[in-house]
């Protein structure tokens, strides 16, 4: 939200102006180079905060590679072309570690109840009939739901 307003900020003169009546047109080309040469900075600085420099520093050397020789001279860390990618694999990193920590509690929940169960001598219930009720109510305990939300906003830097 903070880098939202800060764009915003950066670009209002041009997106208070009225836009272009016919979005197709020379004039709203023009309109929307000014509106995004405008907004880019504060955009390229939320994206570099919340990315993993060796993701960066990686998708510079792709890009560098696979890039024609006149145009890796211009080429910086702070390109979109760098930063977009980078930023994406970033964030799927940690979606991946999230999932990871949110299914182990559950799977720790699955192998002790099967394994009273089967202690118990009672083979033929299904493990999932006990265990279900068990991880729903993890989740409604420890309000799950908030911490989750709370734990994703609370990884973004401004």
């Amino acid at each position: 939200f903070p880098t939202c307003v800060a764009m915003y900020d950066a670009g209002k003169e041009y997106i208070t102006k009225e836009a272009p009546k016919d979005l197709f047109s020379a004039s709203s080309a023009v309109y929307i180079y000014n509106v995004v040469d405008k907004t880019k900075e504060p955009l390229k600085h939320f994206l570099s905060k919340n990315m993993a420099v060796a993701h960066q520093r990686s998708f510079y050397q792709l890009a560098y590679r696979s890039m024609p020789k006149s145009f890796q001279k211009d080429l910086k860390m702070d390109d979109f072309i760098v930063l977009a990618p980078a930023y994406i694999v970033s964030q799927l990193k940690g979606a991946f570690e999230i999932g990871v920590l949110i299914y182990l509690p559950f799977f720790v929940i699955d192998l002790v109840t099967s394994n009273i169960l089967l202690a118990m001598g009672m083979m033929m219930l299904s493990p999932l009939t006990i265990a279900l009720p068990l991880k729903l109510l993890l989740v409604v305990m420890t309000d799950g739901w908030t911490l989750v939300i709370q734990g994703l906003v609370q990884t973004y830097k401004h």
